[in-house]
């Protein structure tokens, strides 16, 4: 083996000593393993010795974060009791866990454990982001009601582009004497950002096209190039917005 192997063979070992690594506390194992959470924080998985055995557990590492991100126990148990049947091992309400676990098994039953932890928190912070978007969509969709009158208001139009693809907006506004408005309501995700780009484009390169708006919780928390892009072929707008600004911007299309 050459010196420049050598040196890489030892930044590799260092590497991955570093992306999981263990420590000990109250009589158990921590691993921090290499899994990450939606928050960014590692899947941690304990290791207890039992007689000859071990029990291998999340130590409510899942429901913790799920109760950080503001799930219900309900929800989150309703999943995670899912995932506990699917990955075969344990729930009792709070933690995943194995019992009478071998020397031999315990890097299989860490991996398992683990594996359950982060489907289970990936699985509630989306069904978190659902509730949110469809909250949201739906504070939309009162509030242009509320601005423009339900008549000339209505939910799920498909209209075709420029392409001749169909797209769909979450609103369509008719105001008497007014442009045609399309609203879509976006969250600051770039998978949600991107459709919304796209589709305002397509119509916009149509004679006399409609004015599109994305309708934002906060331009702040967005990046300034997705709002450039929008700005590009549409209006962008705070679903907080004063309704003077909804009709300023009605006026203006």
């Amino acid at each position: 083996m050459t010196i420049a192997n050598q040196t890489l063979e030892r930044i590799a070992d260092d590497v991955t000593r570093q992306m999981a690594y263990a420590f000990e506390r109250s009589g158990m194992t921590f691993i921090k393993t290499p899994l990450l959470l939606p928050d960014g924080s590692s899947v941690v998985v304990t290791i207890e010795q039992s007689g000859r055995d071990f029990i291998v557990s999340d130590y409510g590492c899942a429901a913790q974060e799920c109760d950080m991100m503001g799930a219900t126990p309900q929800s989150f148990q309703k999943i995670a009791q899912k995932i506990a049947e699917k990955e075969g091992v344990s729930f009792d309400l709070r933690s995943f866990f194995v019992l009478r676990i071998t020397q031999q098994q315990l890097v299989g039953a860490v991996s398992v454990i683990a594996n359950a932890v982060k489907e289970t928190v990936d699985l509630v912070a989306m069904k978190i982001a659902e509730k949110s978007y469809n909250d949201d969509k739906k504070r939309l969709y009162d509030k242009i009601v509320d601005i423009f009158k339900k008549e000339n208001v209505t939910r799920d139009v498909s209209f075709k582009g420029h392409s001749s693809h169909d797209w769909t907006f979450d609103l369509q506004l008719k105001n008497p004497g007014s442009h045609v408005v399309f609203f879509d309501f976006a969250s600051k995700s770039p998978q949600s950002l991107y459709p919304v780009i796209t589709k305002f484009g397509d119509i916009s390169r149509l004679d006399n096209s409609p004015t599109c708006c994305a309708v934002v919780s906060k331009k702040a928390d967005i990046d300034i190039g997705y709002i450039n892009l929008i700005a590009q072929s549409g209006q962008i707008i705070e679903l907080g917005a004063q309704p003077e600004c909804y009709r300023s911007l009605i006026k203006a299309a």
